[in-house]
């Protein structure tokens, strides 16, 4: 037989090998059947094989008289072939309408001695599904099928399968029905993996089983499973949310279920209760429906008492309802809301923790970069903590993301207003304007007020108290001036400008210790070398200071004793009130301890009164609270109640004065 190399050979190829008369067409006609062209075959055998005898110089039979076409003798007829999927005998198994068969049964194709010739007929049979054997006879051939027995019995029986070959050859194949078939075996699969927890081999299989047939809701639904146990909620929320709409109008309670589970890891409450009630209303018993209803409605309550507690200011309240909000949805493993990231922020501005608020914005950001809302709220904290140009920027970016935000274009505006003021009191205080430099500074502190949900003004409030405190002090009104530190400090605590203005009020008033303590904090502080050098150089002359005062002779009977400053107006007269002398008793010497002590004690500050001749006298000016001076009445006690350093200090004050009670006080300004 000749071989035909290459591709299943077409019509024209047979045409053209017929026409060559060292082939035979024998040869030619069994490799067409044999390879299963479709186009020269099972649709246009018939045409090809005319061909094929028309084409050759020769008669097939042998015979002379008549040409090719009118040859009585079939070709087709004495070349015997089967199709092993259904039977018939007119097409191969390739052609076949049933594909389930693994391979085609090809029988030897050899003509029967005994078989007789039948006369072409003039048009093309339909071709019909060959019930029968081509020979009846199989002793004479036994190499032949036997026939069906039915059919030699009772002629009209048709055979089992010729109802499904008829059926199948009206009906074509399902594609759809093929593909879904393929996906339930995938999702069988992925069933077994879910049951054993392997989850993402689950995820596999349910997610190839979509591919195949994405309009079955089951897919969908056992894949948000497997997403929800792999805490990927977002995932599922989308496989849930596709489920329901395959569901159409009839939902299932599990679809729900998980669709609920998934909006309330994520933060939804109101569509997760929506989810699980519906549920609830299709299986009233069911237990997870009934579990996160439960704890649906506990996060929904905590959440309106931080909305409550923020709209009244209660912060440390909205800090609590906050922290229990988080700590529900870390419990489930889900996804912290966008806006609840910014009630965090918020609570951490209100609390004037600025460092935490900061780092959680800029966390927050990296996370989310297209929000709005955060990068307003790190604009916010970057003004709040004195880094103007940063917070200009974020506040266009925030702009840009949303041209019509109205609190973006209120911020930038004080932002502008509040550089511009800073900047021009900070040039009055350099030209020594100190009154004019107070005046731009209190306007300042109107655009940064004492508000607080922005922590009272945070760290810039803090700047420009400290910068009206230093005009304060070049001023000589000390009062205001430590007023406005206190302020300062209490918003800033390391503000170092703030400590070291403080450090100098204490040096003035010849608080030295005070001052040292002030100075060495203010350098833990500082930022530049420069200042540093500064501050040391200031601590330096505090420490000698201290040190010529310790060294200073001291009279402990005027310490205990009224100070010369302090006068009484007794009867419309201004007279010097007595002290403590070298002759008191050791009883006065308790007493005006305890007067002094009271008095000066670093946490008693306010006015005290003095009996004198059981009449109650007007103090003038008594100023308590002073440390350094409470430590020298302690110290002068400690030495006056005992008889043997007492003596000693009699001595020491014999050596250079005779104690003859002079005044050294110029009792001439207050002559009328």
């Amino acid at each position: 037989m000749t071989t035909i190399r290459g591709n299943a050979p077409t019509m024209s190829d047979f045409v053209s090998i017929a026409r060559n008369p060292d082939i035979s067409p024998k040869s030619v006609l069994c490799r067409a059947v044999l390879l299963g062209s479709v186009s020269s075959v099972d649709r246009r055998g018939i045409y090809v094989l005319d061909v094929l005898t028309e084409s050759a110089s020769w008669v097939k039979c042998g015979t002379t008289g008549h040409s090719p076409r009118d040859c009585t003798n079939d070709l087709r007829s004495q070349y015997k072939f089967k199709c092993s999927a259904c039977g018939g005998t007119d097409h191969v198994t390739f052609f076949c309408s049933i594909k389930d068969s693994k391979a085609d049964e090809q029988t030897d194709f050899k003509p029967s001695k005994s078989q007789k010739t039948t006369p072409k007929p003039a048009s093309k049979p339909a071709r019909k599904p060959k019930a029968e054997s081509t020979n009846p006879d199989p002793q004479q051939n036994p190499k032949a099928e036997p026939a069906n027995p039915d059919l030699q019995q009772n002629p009209k029986v048709k055979p089992a399968n010729l109802d499904l070959q008829q059926k199948t050859k009206a009906e074509p194949a399902n594609p759809d029905l093929q593909q879904k078939r393929l996906a339930e075996q995938l999702k069988t699969k992925g069933n077994h993996a879910f049951k054993s927890e392997d989850f993402e081999t689950a995820i596999d299989y349910y997610t190839q089983a979509i591919k195949w047939y994405d309009r079955e809701s089951i897919y969908h639904s056992n894949r948000a499973a497997a997403y929800i146990a792999k805490k990927r909620f977002r995932l599922a929320l989308a496989d849930c949310h596709r489920a329901v709409a395959l569901q159409s109008d009839h939902p299932t309670a599990k679809v729900l279920v998980r669709l609920g589970r998934c909006h309330f890891s994520l933060g939804a409450i109101i569509p997760a209760l929506s989810a699980l009630r519906q549920a609830i209303v299709l299986e009233p018993g069911n237990s997870v429906a009934l579990s996160f209803r439960k704890k649906a409605v506990e996060l929904q309550s905590h959440i309106d008492d931080f909305e409550g507690a923020r709209s009244r200011n209660h912060w440390r309240m909205a800090q609590s309802a906050y922290e229990k909000c988080i700590q529900i949805i870390e419990e489930e493993e889900g996804d912290v809301p966008i806006e609840w990231t910014c009630w965090g922020i918020e609570v951490e501005i209100a609390r004037g923790n600025w460092e935490e608020a900061s780092g959680l914005v800029e966390s927050a950001i990296q996370e989310h970069p297209n929000c709005p809302d955060l990068t307003l709220l790190h604009a916010l904290v970057l003004f709040l903590t004195g880094t103007f140009e940063y917070a200009a920027r974020q506040i266009l970016t925030t702009l840009r993301m949303d041209p019509d935000s109205r609190k973006a274009k209120q911020l930038r505006l004080r932002v502008r207003t509040f550089e511009q003021l800073k900047a021009e009191g900070n040039e009055f205080f350099g030209d020594s304007q100190w009154r004019r430099a107070i005046d731009k500074y209190n306007e300042a502190l109107q655009i940064v007020s004492e508000k607080l949900e922005e922590g009272n003004g945070g760290h810039i409030r803090a700047l420009l108290l400290s910068n009206r405190a230093a005009a304060y002090v070049k001023l000589n009104q000390y009062k205001e001036a430590r007023s406005d530190i206190k302020s300062s400090l209490t918003l800033h605590p390391t503000f170092f400008k703030a400590i070291r203005c403080r450090a100098r009020i204490n040096l003035h008033e010849e608080c030295y210790d005070a001052a040292i303590e002030d100075f060495k904090q203010a350098i833990e502080y500082v930022r530049t070398e420069a200042e540093r050098r500064a501050l040391q150089a200031e601590l330096n002359e505090a420490e000698r200071m201290a040190a010529i005062k310790r060294n200073k002779r001291k009279n402990h009977y005027d310490t205990l004793g009224m100070p010369k400053a302090l006068f009484v107006i007794l009867e419309g007269m201004l007279i010097r009130a007595a002290g403590l002398t070298r002759t008191c008793s050791v009883l006065e010497i308790k007493k005006a301890y305890k007067r002094e002590s009271l008095k000066h004690h670093p946490d008693k500050v306010g006015l005290c009164c003095h009996s004198l001749c059981l009449i109650v006298l007007r103090i003038i000016a008594i100023k308590g609270g002073n440390e350094e001076r409470f430590k020298l009445v302690v110290e002068a006690y400690a030495i006056l109640s005992d008889p043997l350093e007492r003596s000693r200090h009699d001595a020491e004050l014999n050596k250079y004065t005779s104690y003859s009670e002079q005044d050294d006080y110029d009792w001439s300004y207050f002559t009328p």
